[in-house]
């Protein structure tokens, strides 16, 4: 095992003890024995929502760089990803666009695609982090110290992206063999997207809908637990929650979101009722990325054409 793996492994037990001595197993596994179905469909529906959305926003960062396999080819590969990503964050974003790239002969240009994706969704969902932690901010100032962390790292994202899209600038001269050459095409195709002011709005907007869908996710996730948190809660925490979930230092998210919702949460739910919610929805994040894994096997063909 890596260095970074077992860093990553220590992390997760560490958080995951300190969330159960705070909410011990006894006090939250009955409640997952009692879930409402109806809920629970729901947010399984949401959730593939989610992936048809994102999809879509790939698809149009996709059109600037001339590639176009179809809707239905674009959605296999987006949700094996998600399945690869299940595993430790990134790699399923590698994993598709090395697919796709190769598949459509773009590797460069479906690379671009694919970092221009995650960065808008990055800065979308960091933003309504930032915004709904500034208003937890002025309803109890002790929340300065998420407040901070969002915003440095949306001012980090935005300033990062711009330099990077901003300074690849289409044409040049220089170029090299083998990686170097590659990497020169790869700056030359985020390029294209400089000037797509319609395209990034249109991308950052769709961004927005993924983290206002996992609003509410948790809340249907909450009533299947026969739960009620507040609504105003959800909405002021989840979207940091969320965030900070992909962050790749634990396994999956596990111990890290955890810990967030246990502590954010705390006036809306006990800690055990966080708890649970937290389960169940590791649980949908899995399943989802399960049905990746089950295309990627049984019909690694979906959707391509010829």
């Amino acid at each position: 095992m890596s260095p970074a793996g077992l860093v990553r492994w220590l992390l997760t037990a560490g958080l995951l003890a300190v969330v159960l001595f705070q909410a011990p197993p006894d006090q939250w596994l009955p409640t997952l024995t009692r879930v409402r179905w109806v809920p629970l469909i729901l947010a399984v529906l949401m959730m593939a929502g989610i992936v048809l959305v994102n999809t879509w926003k790939w698809s149009l960062l996709l059109e600037v760089q001339g590639v176009r396999p179809g809707f239905l080819r674009l959605a296999y590969h987006y949700t094996v990803g998600y399945f690869f990503n299940s595993f430790l964050t990134g790699t399923g974003d590698l994993k598709r666009a090395t697919d796709l790239g190769r598949e459509q002969e773009a590797l460069p240009q479906v690379m671009a695609s694919v970092l221009a994706e995650r960065w808008s969704g990055t800065v979308g969902q960091v933003a309504l982090a930032s915004v709904t932690l500034l208003v937890a901010f002025l309803r109890d100032p002790e929340a300065l110290w998420p407040l901070t962390l969002a915003s440095a790292g949306l001012c980090t994202a935005l300033v990062l992206g711009y330099l990077w899209f901003e300074g690849a600038r289409p044409g040049g001269s220089r170029s090299g063999k083998g990686l170097m050459e590659w990497l020169h095409r790869l700056r030359l195709a985020v390029g294209a997207y400089r000037g797509q002011r319609k395209v990034w709005w249109g991308c950052l907007a769709l961004s927005l809908v993924a983290p206002l869908a996992l609003v509410g996710i948790h809340a249907l996730l909450a009533r299947a637990l026969d739960l009620h948190p507040a609504l105003l809660a959800l909405l002021l925490f989840v979207p940091t929650v969320s965030v900070f979930a992909q962050l790749p230092v634990t396994i999956n998210g596990f111990g890290l979101q955890d810990w967030f919702m246990v502590t954010l949460l705390g006036e809306a739910m006990t800690p055990a009722q966080a708890m649970a919610l937290s389960m169940l929805f590791h649980a949908l994040r899995l399943a989802t990325g399960a049905s990746g894994g089950v295309l990627y096997a049984l019909v690694p063909n979906l959707g391509r054409r010829g």
